[in-house]
């Protein structure tokens, strides 16, 4: 026989001495559950942390990466991340509104760009002392190495971008084509009929 505990789970009678099952019924008496307003995030959990940490510079178990299909060390997007961590999507896409998820995003990239930086340095010191064939195109790419490692001193600044512009206007006049049978007879040119009426 299966007796209401008053917790809203119905439990078979005689559960405590023979350990029996609980089922999962609902009391239909007891209030339905409802999602009310989420709490703004003020400060990241240990979990929200190391979505971040996926997020940038991916996730350092190989196992677990492998649970959305990437390799260890490949930085996940934010439902990959929320995936790996058993987190809910509505979870996620509440998570990246919060600006205190959206500032300690924005603090790894900062440190993440600042780790890449010695080896941008280098790939563009080895830029500049390659020879190449001695071309121009070669020695405009040297130039705009050593622009980049001298910055505002070469009077270049260090977030400047290449604009490059093209324009290709061309117009089209829509005309015939005719293809005539090669026995057709070849028609007079405009110089011959002139100077036949002359």
């Amino acid at each position: 026989m299966l007796n209401d505990d008053g917790d809203g789970a119905i439990v078979e009678s005689g559960a405590a001495t023979t350990g029996s099952r609980v089922t999962s019924q609902r009391n239909p008496l007891s209030k339905p559950y409802t999602y009310g307003p989420r709490k703004a995030v003020t400060t990241l959990s240990a979990k929200q942390r190391l979505m971040v940490e996926y997020m940038v510079w991916g996730c350092p178990h190989a196992s677990l990466a492998r649970r959305v299909g990437h390799g260890a060390h490949v930085p996940l997007d934010p439902l990959e991340a929320g995936a790996v961590l058993g987190m809910r999507r509505r979870a996620v896409f509440f998570l990246q509104e919060q600006p205190a998820f959206k500032a300690a995003l924005a603090q790894a990239m900062r440190m993440f760009r600042q780790a890449l930086q010695p080896e941008a340095f280098r790939t563009a010191v080895a830029i500049m002392r390659e020879p190449g064939d001695g071309t121009a195109a070669d020695r405009k790419v040297q130039l705009a190495a050593s622009a980049m490692l001298l910055g505002d001193e070469a009077g270049v600044s260090k977030g400047s971008a290449v604009s490059v512009t093209i324009n290709n206007n061309q117009t089209l006049q829509a005309g015939i084509v005719v293809r005539l049978p090669s026995s057709a007879k070849a028609t007079p040119s405009e110089a011959t009929i002139i100077e036949a009426d002359g």
